[in-house]
């Protein structure tokens, strides 16, 4: 299953970034322009 937030940094959503991190709007805001910053490296979900 691909990574939710690595395909979002690849799909022009982003609404400001840097070498480290991006920011994109939130699927599900609780508020308007409510964003989700996540860093640029990947690391694997893992389960409990």
């Amino acid at each position: 299953m691909p990574c939710p937030f690595c395909q979002r940094l690849t799909d022009g959503a982003i609404v400001a970034q840097n070498a480290l991190a991006a920011a994109f709007l939130d699927s599900y805001p609780l508020s308007d322009g409510h964003c989700l910053i996540v860093p640029r490296r990947h690391e694997p979900i893992s389960s409990p």
